[in-house]
């Protein structure tokens, strides 16, 4: 195995929010392969991909409601990975699904309100109003309870743009694990290019 194989593997194994995010690439993809080996022509029709991808924001709206906020999180990741999977634009990227991975309530609230075609959540909305938007630090170590804080507060690795950190101390804790894959980082945006090309090539396959 070479080293640019090494650091891919460990890019997919690590336990921070980019393995996270490429984790859940792996596993979307491997249940989509498996679903379409059983349900062919399902996946022959964009009407009924659009319909899975309606349902899963139907299903998030109404955990919203129903204060199940953990479901709801999980139906947008998985809507905004079958988007991205089947949309012609293929906008399936390490940054979207990061996004998603690490989104507070307010922000899945704020992802299906978006999609919503009516006023269905404005009273949740209500509830969310005086609730900061929150973040959570990517330092493992962070002495902040459960590492949150207010995401306006954040600061962003300036190289790769893909972890935060509640503070520069704890970033500079955190450097000797994550520096690993800032060096790899053009490694992370060929697994995102390829993971585009797999999305294009099979949204094609649907004209």
């Amino acid at each position: 195995v070479g080293n640019n194989q090494r650091s891919l593997k460990n890019l997919f194994t690590s336990n921070d929010i980019v393995g996270q995010c490429m984790q859940k690439f792996k596993s979307f993809f491997a249940a989509i392969d498996n679903i379409q080996e059983k349900y062919p022509e399902v996946f022959k029709s964009p009407s009924k991909l659009k319909w899975a991808i309606s349902f899963y924001h139907s299903r998030g709206t109404q955990d919203v409601i129903d204060g199940n906020m953990k479901r709801a999180h999980h139906a947008a990741m998985c809507a905004t990975l079958m988007n991205g999977y089947f949309s012609k634009s293929s906008d399936v990227s390490t940054m979207n699904i990061c996004d998603i991975v690490q989104a507070d309530n307010k922000t899945i609230l704020a992802y299906f309100r978006k999609r919503a075609s009516c006023s269905c959540l404005d009273e949740k909305r209500k509830e969310y109003k005086g609730v900061k938007k929150t973040g959570k630090c990517c330092n493992n170590q962070c002495p902040l309870p459960g590492r949150v804080t207010e995401r306006s507060s954040l600061l962003y690795c300036t190289a790769c743009k893909l972890v935060q950190y509640c503070s520069a101390e704890c970033q500079k804790a955190n450097w000797k694990y994550h520096k690993h894959q800032c060096t790899n980082i053009a490694e992370l945006n060929s697994v995102d290019d390829e993971l585009q090309k797999i999305a294009q090539a099979r949204s094609n396959t649907l004209l």
